[in-house]
């Protein structure tokens, strides 16, 4: 299975390209187009310029730009991979597709590995058996010590109803007397129920979503770009080709000597020019919410 240098350089030579060709049009020095195809990327300056430099290198041969980015990153994790598998681990991989880390024990075989797999399982079931039936037998024990009583209901008081005879004194009813009496009937008022006060709903104001753009070099230029006052990045020698990706909260500055040379895409959207050819960009903004200063 070839590497991903081996196919870059392939494609290179099937149509005929120099380095040096690729070399004059994207303004990338030849020692790393030459690293490139040949996976040595202790040699490359590292972080964005590295993909920056795929991209464009594919681009002036005419294959697959992303399809290339990706399988950079592939081999590129598959070296890290092999520089830091454990001792008495094998790391097995294939170009192209998802890298898959098969360890192996030198000292364990897989017949003695399956025999202590089933060894543990059966523990923990019978572990799990074990602590269930003690479980059952505290919580029996608990129920037979100390059993629910059901707890009768206490008798109502019946108070006496009290009747006014004519010279004031207040006697309680007797049973003679309890049927010839009329019963005055009590009305106890009820204190007024106030009304629900409604208070009224505000709206919270929904804040814009994050600032998502790409910002790709059609040809070299000066300046730099300012993401929220936290992240800048100098344009100074950056070749052409090179894509750089910002998510800004608030706003995002362009200072650039050349604003034709950058390619601004929003959310993924179509690239667009950020000014005509040789126009000077100065403090020129993009926020959230699409407005540009």
């Amino acid at each position: 299975m070839s590497s991903f240098g081996e196919d870059l350089k392939r494609e290179r030579e099937l149509r005929k390209i120099s380095l040096r060709e690729i070399a004059e049009s994207t303004k990338i020095n030849v020692r790393y187009l030459d690293a490139l195809e040949n996976n040595d990327f202790k040699r490359l300056p590292g972080g964005v310029f590295n993909k920056g430099f795929v991209r464009a290198y594919a681009e002036h041969i005419g294959v697959d730009e992303e399809a290339m980015v990706n399988a950079y990153l592939l081999e590129e994790q598959a070296q890290h991979n092999r520089n830091t598998a454990p001792e008495g681990e094998t790391l097995r991989g294939n170009y192209g597709d998802r890298f898959t880390l098969a360890v192996e024990s030198l000292d364990d075989p897989p017949s003695d590995r399956r025999r202590k797999g089933i060894v543990l399982a059966a523990g923990a079931v019978l572990a799990v058996i074990i602590l269930l039936v003690v479980g059952w037998m505290l919580y029996g024990k608990f129920w037979k010590d100390d059993p629910v009583q059901a707890v009768p209901p206490a008798p109502q008081e019946i108070e006496a109803i009290s009747t006014e005879k004519e010279d004031g004194v207040i006697e309680p009813l007797s049973e003679d007397t309890a049927g010839d009496e009329e019963q005055a009937e009590t009305v106890v008022a009820k204190p007024p129920v106030p009304e629900p006060v409604v208070v009224p709903k505000t709206e919270t104001p929904t804040a814009p979503a994050p600032l998502k753009v790409e910002i790709t070099l059609a040809r070299p230029t000066n300046g730099r770009l300012n993401c929220d006052n936290r992240h800048v990045e100098m344009l100074d020698r950056l070749a052409a080709g090179v894509t750089l990706g910002f998510l800004c909260d608030r706003f995002l500055l362009i200072d650039a000597d050349d604003g034709g040379a950058l390619l601004i895409s929003r959310s993924g959207g179509e690239q667009t020019p950020a000014a005509e050819d040789g126009v000077k960009l100065r403090q020129y903004r993009l926020t959230p919410d699409g407005e540009a200063e």
